[in-house]
């Protein structure tokens, strides 16, 4: 069942290239491929916000972190970060939509977006692919943390 909608993307195209334009059923095709495409886009939306509401729920099952999986909450991003100053530490990352997650072994430590003043990325990189960044919470505390691997390739938008 997943794949017939990009079969009938397809099946429509090939059929609008083998149709006259000045044929009557022209329209007719040009509007239902549309509507596929649109509904196509609809489905993927759909398994994407699914697939990051189950990670939350992976997540917080492997923390043992029973008020992280709300109703509302979706991971965004996740990575493997280098936290600290003269010290990098590695820890795991995870963006949901409201909140940012730093976990290192048994420590956990979450930020609620509204603690959050300022995420600024730092211009020096370490490695291709990686990015560093600091936080800055509401009491001026900031979080370097440097970037060395990623878990998804969704960035938080």
């Amino acid at each position: 069942p997943g794949m017939r909608l990009p079969r009938y993307r397809l099946l429509l195209e090939d059929t609008i290239k083998a149709t006259p334009e000045d044929n009557p059923e022209y329209q007719a095709l040009q509007e239902s491929l549309l509507c596929i495409k649109q509904l196509a886009e609809f489905v993927n939306e759909q398994n994407r916000e699914r697939d990051a509401k189950s990670r939350v729920a992976e997540v917080a099952s492997a923390l043992k972190m029973k008020d992280l999986d709300a109703p509302h909450r979706k991971m965004v991003g996740e990575h493997d970060v280098l936290l600290g100053a003269d010290r990098w530490k590695e820890h795991e990352l995870f963006i949901l939509n409201d909140m940012i997650l730093l976990c290192r072994g048994s420590k956990k430590q979450s930020y609620m977006v509204s603690q959050i003043r300022a995420v600024k990325k730092i211009p020096k990189v370490l490695a291709e692919k990686s990015f560093q960044f600091s936080i800055t919470l509401e009491n001026n505390r900031s979080l370097d943390c440097a970037c060395v691997s990623s878990a998804m390739a969704r960035h938080p938008s």
